[in-house]
């Protein structure tokens, strides 16, 4: 049983190899003869330190695997190295090329944009100094070769001069040049539509009114309220009464549709009534004149017989 003991003890020894040997030394101590006990200490310690030997062979032969994994994955790293090497090489180039000329594109386009507001500026004043040749000249470098979006905006301005000095084909050019342009923003070609709309109102078919404006006037359209306007006023031009009635009557009963205009359709409406009123009286009178003056025409050819 004391020997039993003393092996138990010593096998949380074996189970705690940091404990040190001599520290064995503590768990014999007990009942027996001291010599028993120096001779389970020893066997013990012996026990101890072969196990500990294992463990370092254990732990060089693990040090040793790990070594042979790590020359197998170096070894396969440099064949997909090999392989692929170049490839990765010039996927890395394009992104950080890609990355770069944007980088580049923006500051491009940034510094163009800069360059154009501080000639607009330039252009403003000429204007205000009265050196209409030059700042149209400015306008026009900056129309052809600008930024799209200062570009768009030179066109509108060219197209307002022109209107203002009453050149009016020249101001249709200009309107027509942006409404063109495909790139261009959809709110301004649409705004340069109905301006063309508006200077030809007085010259072109009414059909010809009518297609620019059609898409004008829907419900999503931005212009809807100006185009259904224009377009009423191009129907009473062209004798089109119904439609232009049809029109300034939406208008006027809009919830939305703003005060100015509202007015201007309750005027034009007023023409309108009175336009078409007095159109279905000479209507109605000509059958009437038409048939007194076959009947005096037979009055004056009974006479000649007598």
């Amino acid at each position: 049983m004391h020997e039993t003991g003393v092996l138990s003890r010593s096998a949380s020894v074996i189970l705690n190899p940091r404990l040190e040997p001599d520290a064995v030394s503590f768990i014999c101590i007990g009942k027996g003869h001291r010599s028993q006990k120096l001779s389970l200490l020893s066997a013990t310690t012996a026990l101890v330190r072969s196990l500990r030997k294992r463990n370092g062979m254990a732990d060089e032969r693990d040090a040793f695997l790990r070594q042979i994994e790590e020359e197998v994955r170096k070894e396969r790293l440099a064949k997909l190295w090999d392989k692929y090497g170049v490839l990765i090489i010039g996927a890395v180039s394009a992104i950080i090329l890609s990355v770069a000329g944007w980088k580049w594109y923006q500051s491009y386009v940034q510094g163009q944009a800069a360059r154009a507001g501080a000639q607009f500026v330039e252009i403003s004043e000429l204007f205000s100094d009265k050196k209409n040749d030059d700042a149209i000249r400015g306008l026009e470098q900056i129309a052809k070769a600008g930024p799209a979006g200062y570009g768009q905006l030179a066109k509108l301005r060219l197209a307002a001069q022109s209107r203002k000095a009453g050149k009016t084909d020249e101001a249709i050019g200009h309107y027509e040049a942006l409404a063109g342009d495909s790139g261009a923003d959809e709110i301004l070609r649409s705004f340069a539509q109905l301006q063309i709309a508006a200077l030809k109102v007085d010259t072109a078919p009414w059909t010809e009114t009518q297609n620019r404006l059609n898409d004008l006037v829907k419900e999503e359209s931005h212009w809807k309220y100006a185009a259904r306007e224009l377009m009423g006023l191009a129907a009473f031009k062209a004798g089109k009464f119904d439609q232009a009635r049809q029109a300034f009557t939406e208008l006027m009963a809009g919830p939305d549709t703003p005060a100015t205009i509202r007015q201007r359709a309750q005027i034009v409406m007023a023409l309108v009534s009175r336009e078409s009123g007095e159109s279905e009286k000479a209507a109605a009178k000509a059958p009437v004149e038409k048939s007194a003056t076959k009947d005096d025409k037979q009055e004056a050819g009974d006479a000649k017989k007598q």
